[in-house]
């Protein structure tokens, strides 16, 4: 066996073998050309290609008397945009959970460990830790951050035990990278997990830190900010909610005065209605807004639906076209009571709503979101479908630490009736392709049981059949792992014995829409 350098004519030589070849009858003249320009471009950069020549093992002899040798391509990656797709397919589209097991499977993949090691070896200098290729420094790869982001505790124990380039089995196998440099104010792992709140996250980094003996409490970020100046700058303006991450970060630093949850003062609910119109891209851009404040940060369904009449109708008197959209946002309320009618009314009267979304809000009776949920449906299925595209109000449905429920039994009990809601919907957003919602905001794991985890996945497939349908509408093309990421979720519920895409027929009916 022995290695062989491919030159710039092995490459042409090949293309034009090939473009002799049945396969290529269809391929047009222009584009073989187009080919071959950055065939010869790829070929005299930096990077080499090799062959790896197997000696025949058997008697035969070519025409000088020596063994005849098979050249066994490894294909190594050149295109970037390939590359970062399997890399984000692999390790941060799929990863919607604290599930390390799934994380570990996808790292197992063959496949993704196979073009790991190839781009690691394509590096220039593997000596220089600076200029070596790792999956997790491709842009949008960032599986650690990814992880910090969404404080997925377990997922970051994983990765910081086993993929860092501390405890890496295999040099290619660099996932995460503690106290690298990123994005645009120059942080590492701990300001992000101290601007996020991710307290497990932040746990697991100490944990990590004091192990391998790494000093980061004195680690700047290019605002000259240590990651406790970041937590303390965070609890700023969300008192309670980034308290218990400063915390961490005081007791690391020897701080014994540490800072205690309180109410913040200044928030105030507010209710902002909008007019905007679409622009290049699928964005929006406002061209009048209502701002509505609400008497305290706290309310019932009947105030605010009686607020939000008011501000639609102001926005009625001074609205130009229809093509303009109506924005409705609730920020910072809690919505305190479960009046069923109040509710209904409420998602009636904003039919005619673009886009709907609780920021910071939440609803405090443990009824309410089953009831909302039953208004949507209800929505959904009138004969005229509402003009929803983009719905955030699950975070508002978020369970407390400290639930209401003493009853452990009841509150299974709203739990599996809140899945069972989430079910009915998954329906009827891949039944009706009428309807224009393709978007929603993230279900909150506190309202699944362990059983049902498996439902914010499904919602998040039926709202890529509903983008799939926007795009091939607008002209444009699905992206290149709709129907990949669609089996996948085959995959997974059949592997989790579960019946409800059998009972649902949903990929099919996904494929035939």
């Amino acid at each position: 066996m022995y290695l062989r350098r491919l030159t710039e004519q092995d490459a042409i030589q090949a293309l034009e073998m090939w473009s002799r070849s049945p396969a290529a009858n269809d391929v047009p003249a222009v584009e073989l050309q187009s080919v071959q320009s950055r065939l010869r471009a790829a070929m005299r950069s930096t990077v080499p290609l090799w062959h790896v020549i197997v000696d025949s093992l058997g008697d035969a002899v070519d025409g000088y008397g020596k063994p005849p040798g098979f050249a066994v391509s490894t294909y190594f990656m050149q295109n970037m945009d390939e590359l970062r797709e399997l890399a984000r397919q692999c390790l941060v589209e799929f990863l919607e959970e604290d599930k390390p097991d799934e994380l570990e499977e996808a790292i197992q993949n063959p496949q993704f460990q196979e073009w790991a090691r190839q781009w690691y070896l394509q590096s220039e200098d593997l000596s220089d830790v600076r200029s070596v290729r790792y999956m997790c420094r491709l842009p949008g790869c960032n599986v650690l951050l990814h992880c910090i982001r969404n404080d997925f505790g377990e997922c970051c124990k994983l990765l910081l035990s086993r993929f860092s380039d501390q405890t890496r089995a295999q040099d290619w196998l660099v996932l995460a990278e503690p106290m690298r440099v990123f994005n645009q104010y120059e942080g590492i792992s701990f300001h992000e997990a101290a601007y996020c709140g991710s307290t497990e996250c932040l746990q697991a980094l100490i944990e990590y830190a004091n192990q391998h003996g790494i000093s980061w409490k004195e680690v700047k970020d290019k605002q000259g900010k240590t990651a406790l100046e970041v937590a303390k700058s965070q609890v700023g303006g969300r008192v309670g909610e980034r308290v218990p991450a400063l915390q961490i970060l005081q007791l690391e630093h020897g701080v014994t005065d540490l800072v205690q949850p309180a109410c913040d003062a200044s928030q105030e609910g507010i209710l902002i209605a909008s007019l905007a119109h679409s622009t290049e891209g699928g964005k929006w851009e406002e061209t009048a807004r209502k701002r509505c404040p609400l008497a305290a940060a706290t309310t019932t369904w009947s105030e605010l639906l009686s607020l939000t009449q008011r501000a639609l109708q102001e926005l009625h008197e001074i609205r130009s076209t229809d093509d303009e959209k109506v924005l409705l946002l609730l920020s910072k309320t809690a919505v305190q009571d479960d009046d069923g009618s109040a509710i209904h009314s409420f998602f009636e009267v904003c039919c005619n709503v673009a886009s709907l979304g609780f920021n910071k809000c939440t609803l405090t009776s443990p009824e309410a979101a089953t009831i909302v949920l039953s208004a949507v449906r209800s929505c959904l299925q009138k004969e005229t479908p509402p003009r929803w595209e983009r719905l955030y109000i699950f975070q508002a449905m978020a369970l407390p630490t400290t639930g209401h429920e003493t009853d452990a039994h009841a509150a299974v009990e709203h739990k599996q009736k809140f899945a069972h809601m989430i079910e009915h919907l998954c329906q009827l957003i891949v039944k009706q392709p009428s309807c224009p919602l393709w978007r929603v905001d993230s279900l909150p794991v506190s309202r699944l049981t362990e059983e049902n985890r498996h439902l914010a996945a499904l919602l998040k497939s039926a709202l890529d059949v509903k983008g799939c349908i926007r795009l091939l509408r607008a002209g444009n093309f699905p992206y290149r792992f709709f129907w990949t990421r669609l089996t996948w979720m085959e995959r997974r519920l059949k592997r989790a014995e579960m019946g409800i895409v059998a009972q649902t027929n949903f990929l099919s009916r996904s494929e035939a829409t």
